[in-house]
């Protein structure tokens, strides 16, 4: 899947290109402090949803990055 959970309870999302989620299962906040190359994305998931993440983070930093 491209993620891995770290010994402090992080979800890393190395490689993914496309999150596809139901609305309703999850809540994704975006938050850019000093670095313009790093973006933070905390998730928030409910038990019972799907996580389908494949390819590069890459594309989808740069949107949010443009989305301002």
């Amino acid at each position: 899947m491209g993620a891995e959970l770290t010994d402090d309870g992080k979800f890393i999302v190395r490689k993914a290109q496309e999150i596809k989620l139901k609305i309703e299962d999850i809540s994704i906040f975006a938050h850019q402090k000093l670095y313009p190359e790093k973006v933070n994305i905390s998730l928030s998931v409910s038990p019972n949803a799907m996580l389908i993440i494949p390819s590069a983070l890459i594309s989808y930093k740069k949107s949010i990055l443009t989305a301002k």
